[in-house]
């Protein structure tokens, strides 16, 4: 199994957020309005999996923590972010054939 993923970015922005799992990492990309782009975290926060959830314009956590779309909780905590490139797909695919599509 191939450990490379590719995300639709218009997916990730009309969701908002989207999990997935990468190998045996679990993630989370979120959509960054300001910056129209992807940001994209393990979904690991203290040794807890994180689930993110976007209502009413706020990325909330299982209890009720909100977070910014740039992984920083309102108690001074952070997400970790894990490397991702944004790049063409026909350029992406001819390194990465095997890649799991998220769409």
């Amino acid at each position: 199994e191939s450990g490379e993923i590719a995300l639709d970015p218009e997916l990730v922005e009309k969701e908002g957020v989207v999990h997935f799992t990468v190998g045996e990492q679990k993630a989370i990309a979120v959509f960054d309005n300001e910056l129209k782009t992807v940001r994209v975290f393990s979904a690991s926060n203290n040794g807890e999996e994180l689930t993110l959830t976007l209502a009413d314009g706020e990325l909330t956590d299982s209890n009720g923590m909100i977070w910014s779309e740039r992984g920083f909780g309102e108690n001074g905590e952070s997400l970790e972010p894990l490397t991702h490139f944004d790049v063409f797909w026909f350029a992406w695919h001819a390194y990465y054939p095997d890649t799991q599509v998220v769409a």
